[in-house]
């Protein structure tokens, strides 16, 4: 494996690609989803984050951002869009800038579809009746979920309902997802991990603001859209496991410092699950420096999930 070094990429990495894929491998559309060999060895991280072309011509790393070569691609060669062509003339391209990323796809999308809002209703009735004012759109047996900034549509994840897994589109930096029906004039930030967690979080939690990682973890550059985007005092990490909020708080914490911070303690594991059972979750106040706590639930507030 051979490594050259580039100021845009952490590395370049120009291998024999076909060499990380075998018949188990997962596959979403025309990309193979596996282990990144150097976040394994240099960031003893082992998650499948490395999103390779089927034709093994490139590949590109979602978590440690390198860019991965076939040996009979010259990367030195290539522009920093990481364009290639193909035989049959059709064009492989990787965005450097998420601003630049085309959503033609999320357009083309269906508005409507029953057994998109059947799969949504089984996660969440409430979401399946109001999924529009999430602009969910759907294609055959997926879910098409946009990321939005001033009414714009910028970026989307697709969920796969037969398969269950997520495909995100290769980007050098994984935006936040803002649930659109938060309220922006608050000063109150709610963190979790997952899109579908952070609107049931949003819909019990109505005057915050409310956002998604999509992982366990926030990343450099989602950290620095907190502080470009949002104005809050209070800051609540609610993911999956505590150890996973305490790990993100601290980052979070080290970059802005002056705010005040707590951590959400899941009762059911994960703030969906918390949603559906209408258990609120425990405050874990970690700086002592404000007494205030989130909205308490409306006790009349239930809802019967029927399926």
């Amino acid at each position: 494996m051979e490594i050259h070094n580039h100021k845009y990429l952490n590395e370049i990495v120009v291998m024999d690609l076909s060499t990380l894929v075998n018949e188990k491998t997962k596959k979403v559309r025309d990309h193979y989803v596996v282990q990144c060999p150097l976040c394994k060895e240099k960031l003893h991280e082992y998650g499948e984050k490395l999103y390779i072309k089927d034709d093994f011509s490139v590949g590109y790393c979602q978590r440690c951002l390198s860019k991965f070569f076939a040996p009979e691609i010259d990367p030195n060669s290539s522009d920093w869009e990481f364009k290639y062509k193909k035989s049959n003339k059709k064009e492989i391209k990787t965005y450097d800038s998420l601003a630049e990323y085309d959503v033609t796809y999320y357009y083309k999308s269906k508005e409507f579809d029953e057994t998109g809002l059947r799969y949504l209703s089984t996660r969440n009735l409430q979401l399946a009746i109001n999924y529009r004012k999430y602009k969910i759109r759907f294609n055959e047996n997926e879910v098409v979920l946009p990321f939005i900034r001033n009414n714009k549509v910028i970026y989307y994840q697709t969920r796969k309902i037969s398969e269950k897994n997520y495909f995100l589109p290769p980007v050098p930096h994984k935006p936040l997802y803002i649930v659109p029906t938060s309220n922006f004039l608050s000063k109150r930030l709610i963190i979790v991990e997952g899109i579908f967690g952070a609107i049931a979080t949003q819909m019990y939690h109505k005057n915050s603001i409310v956002v998604a990682l999509l992982g366990s973890c926030i990343t450099d550059y989602q950290l620095w859209e907190l502080g470009k985007l949002f104005n809050y005092n209070e800051c609540y990490i609610y993911l999956d496991h505590l150890d996973l909020s305490y790990n993100t708080l601290n980052k979070i914490q080290d970059r802005y410092p002056f705010k005040n911070y707590g951590v959400l303690n899941s009762v059911k594991g994960d703030p969906e699950d918390d949603f559906k059972e209408g258990f609120t979750p425990d405050i874990l106040n970690l700086s002592g420096k404000f007494e205030k706590k989130l909205d308490r639930y409306i006790d009349k507030w239930k809802t019967k999930m029927t399926y």
